[in-house]
């Protein structure tokens, strides 16, 4: 089944509940009432669950709502804010492309010859600043995702 990544934050708490009192999935699962694979499939983000089931899961881990929320709201609150790194990575580079295209657009447009070697020469230092940029934008999202995908 694919992962559905509305479902990793309930996924990684229940994950991380069930480590803390080192259960099995399988131990678990029968302490629960439900299939193993349907308890690997919650914790990969592959299953939809419901309330019961979860109720279910939560008295077999001794733990509370509480303990489930705290950490559904602390993995919800990571992958925001990875994706707002994104955002602010690809904002920046959306604003030095703009610049280097306004440079170079001016450049055409110069009358003297020293000014447009000026202006290239700027559009260009405004070209390697896009793509280093981008290069840094691409290492952020590549971090990012590996982050994700070990969470």
């Amino acid at each position: 089944m694919p992962k559905r990544p509305e479902l990793e934050p309930l996924g990684t708490a229940i994950r991380a509940l069930r480590e803390r009192t080192s259960l099995s999935q399988e131990r678990l699962a029968a302490a629960a009432g439900l299939d193993r694979t349907f308890v690997g499939g919650i914790e990969r983000a592959e299953r939809n669950v419901s309330f019961l089931a979860i109720s279910r899961l939560l008295d077999s881990l001794g733990a509370t709502w509480e303990d489930l929320g705290s950490l559904v709201d602390a993995k919800a609150r990571e992958v925001l804010g990875s994706v707002g790194q994104v955002g602010d990575a690809r904002m920046l580079l959306m604003a030095a492309l703009l610049i280097a295209d306004e440079h170079n657009e001016l450049a055409g447009k110069a009358g003297r010859e020293d000014e447009k070697q000026t202006l290239h020469l700027r559009a260009e230092q405004a070209e390697g600043a896009a793509a280093d940029m981008l290069e840094s934008a691409a290492k952020r999202l590549e971090d990012i995702a590996v982050r994700l995908a070990h969470a």
